[in-house]
């Protein structure tokens, strides 16, 4: 429980810093929001620390797959 915490908070904070970023940058917040998501993703994270990556996402995916 404590594994998701912390993952979901990774999240959190990273969508704000992005879409403070984003901000700065003269973009809409959810571009920084989305920018977020795509380096917390398989495409950036998931290439750059396939270990970590796997380990990072495994409970946070499957919290989508509960009914």
């Amino acid at each position: 429980m404590t594994e998701l915490l912390i993952q979901m908070a990774v999240v959190l904070f990273t969508a704000l810093v992005c879409g403070w970023i984003a901000q700065k940058l003269g973009q809409p917040r959810v571009i920084g929001e989305m920018v977020g998501g795509i380096l917390l993703g398989p495409s950036f994270f998931g290439r750059a620390a396939p270990q970590m990556f796997a380990r990072f996402s495994h409970k946070l995916l499957s919290i989508g797959l509960r009914c």
